[in-house]
């Protein structure tokens, strides 16, 4: 069974981001690894862009945001390639949307 925990921060604060990104990650994990989503946990947590910092600076200083995958499954069950595609597939379907900073 795979764990996949989502940490992000973002200004964006809609009702169904974490259910959003969980669906997302759900199927990614599916298409991507191969794993039976029926059995896929996914925790999806959010950070106060004051309290993520980077470079010394804080996101709501530098005006971001982030997020964190990481990505638990059987040892020798999938490539590092495919964590890899994982994570930018996560990237593309999300990355318009909860991780831009609006303007």
């Amino acid at each position: 069974m795979p764990l996949i925990t989502v940490t992000y921060s973002s200004s964006r604060h809609l009702p169904s981001l974490k259910a959003d990104i969980a669906a997302g990650v759900t199927e990614l994990t599916a298409k991507i690894l191969r794993k039976d989503p029926k059995v896929t946990a996914i925790i999806v947590k959010s950070v106060d862009a004051a309290d993520w910092f980077a470079g010394g600076k804080s996101l709501v200083e530098q005006r971001l945001a982030s997020f964190w995958l990481d990505i638990h499954v059987t040892e020798g069950t999938n490539t590092k390639g495919r964590k890899g595609g994982l994570y930018r597939g996560h990237v593309q379907a999300h990355g318009r949307t909860a991780w831009t900073p609006p303007p």
